[in-house]
């Protein structure tokens, strides 16, 4: 059972600085292309964007419960996150940090948050060579692809046990 909130985790990567530049090489290759609301929030010079888009993904579930409810949300993602309007919300915490992170639906938030927290580079290095190859693979379709994402990212231990073991020692 988790004991850190979607909250308390966004808190915890938002105050990561570290630079990321093998998940800026992903997505620069294999990252989403388009509606990239992320790319318009206030960055601090060097940071990735992925910061931004993970950070957010983890708030919006602490607070809409949902994707769904996201989706049905009139503010845009970017005014969430760079404004105080979440503080005025009550959360519908019933999503746990473990189900978040086991739904994120590309391959570059997760590798954001292996990369900011400095867990393996050898490792990373290894994970992102095979990503890569299943991600460029276009008869694969994308849930296929995430599932795939996903088996790799176990096979290298960036399974969610050891990212919020991780976590809790910030």
């Amino acid at each position: 059972m988790t004991n850190l909130t979607c909250k308390e985790i966004a808190d915890k990567l938002n105050k990561l600085e570290t630079k990321t530049p093998k998940t800026e090489e992903f997505e620069k290759d294999c990252g989403q292309k388009n509606n990239r609301w992320w790319d318009k929030c206030d960055k601090k010079d060097g940071v990735s964007t992925q910061k931004y888009h993970v950070i957010t993904h983890f708030i919006c579930r602490y607070y809409n419960g949902s994707k769904f409810n996201c989706s049905k949300c009139p503010r845009k993602c970017e005014e969430c996150y760079s404004s105080d309007i979440l503080l005025n919300l009550k959360p519908k915490n019933n999503i746990t940090p473990e189900n978040v992170y086991m739904n994120m639906k590309r391959p570059e938030m997760y590798l954001w948050i292996i990369e900011s927290m400095e867990l393996s580079n050898e490792k990373l290095d290894k994970c992102i060579d095979e990503i890569k190859k299943v991600w460029s693979n276009s008869s694969i379709q994308h849930n296929s692809k995430m599932k795939d994402v996903r088996n790799i990212l176990n096979k290298y231990e960036f399974n969610w046990i050891n990212i919020e073991s991780q976590l809790k020692k910030l």
